[in-house]
């Protein structure tokens, strides 16, 4: 956008309406700063997570066991 403006505009001064158009291009970043921020925040948080799940050791196995018993279910440590 900004360098079509200012192809179009190689020798002579700009006009407002591309002064104007130059500025609400050249300010876009602003209006999406936010976004940015949270965007990079939430993927820090999910980067640190998944290092914690994947260095963090795993537990032993449970050794608890379900089985049917006659009309039921029979839990046994």
């Amino acid at each position: 956008m900004i360098a079509t403006i200012t192809a179009d505009a190689t020798g002579r001064e700009f006009t407002p309406g591309e002064v104007a158009a130059v500025e609400d291009a050249n300010d876009r970043h602003r209006r999406l700063d936010g976004t940015a921020t949270a965007v990079g925040i939430a993927g820090g948080v999910i980067l640190l997570t998944s290092f914690a799940v994947l260095f963090i050791p795993s537990r032993a196995a449970s050794r608890a066991r379900v089985r049917a018993s006659g009309a039921g279910v029979l839990y046994v440590f």
